[in-house]
């Protein structure tokens, strides 16, 4: 018997069930389950690149060595232009002017002339040596004593005042007024020769601008040629898989998940290779250890491959990881857009 219109309108709708607590745990388990999946599967399937690539140990060794050698290259480059730059900026980079008198200048003269050279605004300190002095330090660098006996006691070296600029060598804008500076000097009276020796340093500088783009290049190169290399090893992988990739594609498989134990091999190839750069790179810096202190017991500054570290290592896994995953990626997935596969 059917209900009347008035008995169904008095009947009240029976509430929703009240969601306890454990109900809402159970809301959330199906979203980690999700995540353990997903690991499980991602790692199932890096387990399955490695055995893949531990099929040819010889062709995976001789890759791994090649993007190794690839990967140590522009970095030991990058370390030793680095440590030369901390070496130069490390020295004692102030303008010093050598100012060389006449010969019939006295060193109270000298005394006098550096008294009002040391007036001068762009001078910061002035040294005076005078003949005797200049004598002895002729003869601590030559070796030779006794060579102006034949003179008597008649002195032929003129004094020379030592002049410390402000103004400093690397800084480009105060070369103007070190050349202004010097410029005056030879004009006083009693001068002979000014001398401000800044060629070395411009020389030195220079030639690390070079390396720093040389490194730059190098690596361009070198990236460009991983690509290559990477991206032609997958790319044989893919052909070999062909009948694979076809039963997982029949089955439903998505290109991503064609492709992704392709991107785990070269991201783990590359990654293989920053490990083999960083080796070589820590067992050179062994090798040159004696040489490079001995450099350092020469010139003042730190000289030393002090990068090779940590930092270093993750750094070189990181860059052939991603250089490996990217040319992994791009072969493989210029492979599964072919009509034959």
């Amino acid at each position: 018997m059917l209900d009347s219109p008035g008995s169904r309108d008095a009947a009240p709708a029976s509430p929703p069930p009240a969601v306890s607590t454990p109900g809402t745990i159970s809301l959330r388990t199906p979203g980690r389950q999700a995540v353990r999946s997903a690991a499980i599967f991602h790692g199932r399937a890096f387990v399955a690149t490695l055995g893949k690539l531990a099929h040819s140990p010889i062709n995976t060794a001789l890759t791994v060595g090649l993007i190794g050698t690839a990967l140590a290259l522009p970095f030991a480059l990058y370390l030793v232009v680095d440590a030369l730059t901390v070496m130069t900026g490390r020295w004692d980079q102030g303008a010093e002017i050598a100012v060389f008198l006449d010969q019939a200048v006295s060193d109270r003269d000298a005394a006098a002339l550096a008294q009002s050279i040391e007036m001068h605004p762009d001078v910061e300190t002035v040294r005076v040596q005078g003949r005797d002095d200049v004598l002895r330090d002729f003869q601590a660098i030559t070796g030779v004593e006794g060579l102006f006996a034949e003179f008597g006691r008649e002195n032929p070296l003129p004094p020379v005042i030592i002049v410390d600029a402000r103004g400093r060598v690397p800084d480009t804008r105060a070369r103007p007024k070190l050349q202004a500076l010097v410029h005056e000097l030879e004009r006083r009276q009693g001068v002979a020769l000014v001398e401000l020796d800044t060629q070395w340093l411009g020389r030195v500088q220079a030639v690390l601008h070079v390396l720093h783009r040389a490194v730059v290049v190098l690596s361009a190169l070198l990236g460009a040629s991983l690509l290559l290399v990477i991206g032609n090893v997958v790319g044989t992988m893919v052909e070999q898989q062909r009948d694979e990739i076809a039963l997982a594609r029949t089955c439903g498989g998505t290109d991503s998940f064609v492709r992704r134990p392709f991107t785990y091999a070269g991201a783990t190839l590359g990654a293989a290779g920053g490990w083999v750069a960083w080796l070589v790179l820590a067992l050179s810096a062994g090798a040159l250890a004696g040489p490079v202190e001995a450099l350092l017991a020469l010139y003042p500054g730190s000289l030393g491959l002090t990068g090779i570290g940590g930092p270093s290592a993750l750094a070189l896994l990181g860059i052939g990881g991603a250089i490996g995953w990217i040319a992994a990626w791009a072969a493989a997935t210029r492979a599964l857009r072919r009509d034959e596969i």
